[in-house]
């Protein structure tokens, strides 16, 4: 047999409990033969015949503590646009899935009966992703207030199908550090059409006309409009927690 050298879970992120009393939280080493041995200012385990395929150490838990911290904090929002053509499946689902924060799900309403069995052709090739495709609607339906009526979701971007290539989904990637990474706070983010032909919203059970009546259109209450992030995204700037406002990076 080759030689190797058993297993010493000092300093392993894994390896719980203090004095003699240890454990891993990752299995039962009771399975196995093992020592409790002094290690700087308490004891660790150290195996007799076992390479632990687990062993981390402190640098590791700290870049992949913060990577799944960092992964459970993102904020999640979908994206809802027409389509129009089959092809046009595989452009949107490339196109916004290549983003730095890719969006939870890609709904796209299919805007005539005519190609609906087409379509659906298309969206086996998506089984189990983020892809989902919604009966047709009639032309002159407005699909934004179909989708807002049946979702849950508390951000939405509606995207306009001639500007799918040019939508800028990385706008949140950028709301999303200005939220995790600079402290930004809200109460309402207004929704227009403007800069991409994109719609915000955040999604509540107060009717919409109702939560832009009875608050304050000030930043300083926490209220935004879209035209307000939408400079702040294209100068780049970051919110400032002291002053309460956007300001140009230092």
């Amino acid at each position: 047999m080759p030689n190797f050298e058993p297993t010493v879970c000092e300093k392993c992120p894994f390896l719980k409990g203090s004095n003699e009393d240890l454990s891993c939280s990752l299995q039962d080493i009771s399975l196995f033969e093992y020592e409790v041995i002094p290690y700087e200012n308490g004891q660790t385990i150290s195996f007799k015949d076992k390479i632990c395929q687990y062993k981390r150490d402190e640098n590791w838990a700290n870049k992949s503590l913060k990577r799944q911290a960092r992964e459970e904090v993102k904020i999640k929002y979908d994206v809802v646009t027409i389509c129009n053509d089959p092809t046009d499946i595989h452009l949107y689902f490339n196109h916004f899935n290549q983003s730095t924060l890719p969006p939870k799900e890609i709904i796209l309403y299919i805007n005539s009966g005519a190609i609906y069995k087409e379509c659906m052709e298309v969206r086996k090739e998506y089984a189990g992703t983020n892809l989902t495709l919604a009966v047709s609607v009639d032309s002159e339906s407005r699909y934004q207030d179909i989708y807002l009526s049946q979702t849950n979701s508390r951000w939405v971007v509606f995207v306009d199908d001639k500007l799918v290539p040019k939508i800028g989904v990385e706008f949140f990637n950028w709301l999303d550090k200005q939220i995790n990474d600079y402290g930004f706070r809200f109460r309402f983010i207004e929704g227009t059409l403007s800069m991409f032909s994109t719609m915000l919203y955040t999604m509540t059970n107060i009717p919409y006309r109702g939560i832009i009546e009875k608050m304050p259109h000030s930043p300083e209450h926490g209220f935004f409009t879209y035209e307000e992030m939408s400079e702040a995204f294209n100068s780049g700037k970051n919110w400032d927690l002291k002053s309460k406002s956007y300001q140009d990076p230092t």
